[in-house]
């Protein structure tokens, strides 16, 4: 991550959807988005549920609530949490991430979750952000089997008095991340205000 206040960055935040659940229905030779499984203890009824896959997701089922408040008209495989697979899984995500980009240029938010600055490496492969963002993600897919998600953020200078980012899709999480990533990489900690539908503001005192 170059230290530079008045340069553009480009950034590609990848997040590894359903991670838990998905590790689990890869292992097992299963589709995520046609499996009804979620991760949690199998045998404790209140058992919190960790994650559970995109199909279930779609069924309205969240991803963090209790084993004995999963519907009960589908069959729902219920796999028990193996924390060391979804450590080995997610480095070896990390290391796909690490033949595009150089280990300084990635800021790891969470064991899913990844902000990419590739605004160096843009020419170098002859590619948009939206190009790479969508070789990255196809690679991890063919090699993984996992399904990621990628948001792209352009973050600039204006005028000297402001920060803008521009997120074609609004997450909280990826918010606090991008928070997260200024401070640590441009020692900036920023109040925000939201700027219509282009994205948010930082007022930079």
């Amino acid at each position: 991550m170059k230290n530079s206040l008045y340069s553009n960055r480009n950034i590609i935040a990848i997040d590894l959807k359903s991670f838990f659940a998905s590790v689990e229905c890869t292992q097992r030779g299963l589709d995520p988005f046609t499996t009804a499984l979620v991760v949690c203890d199998p045998i404790r009824n209140g058992a919190i549920t960790l994650a559970v896959t995109p199909f279930l997701k779609n069924l309205g089922v969240p991803s963090r609530g209790r084993a004995y408040d999963l519907p009960k008209n589908i069959k729902i495989f219920k796999a028990p949490p193996r924390m060391s697979l979804y450590i080995q899984k997610s480095r070896e995500v990390l290391s796909i991430y690490l033949e595009y980009v150089a280990k300084e240029d990635i800021h790891v938010y969470s064991i899913d979750e990844v902000f990419l600055d590739v605004t160096d490496y843009l020419h170098m492969y002859n590619m948009t952000d939206y190009e790479l963002a969508q070789t990255i993600i196809n690679d991890i897919k063919k090699r993984t089997g996992l399904t990621t998600t990628a948001e792209l953020v352009q973050i600039y200078y204006l005028l000297k008095s402001r920060w803008i980012l521009k997120l074609n899709t609004f997450k909280i999480t990826l918010l606090n991340g991008l928070m997260m990533m200024l401070k640590l990489n441009y020692g900036l900690s920023l109040p925000y205000q939201k700027c219509g539908a282009l994205g948010l503001a930082w007022n930079v005192i």
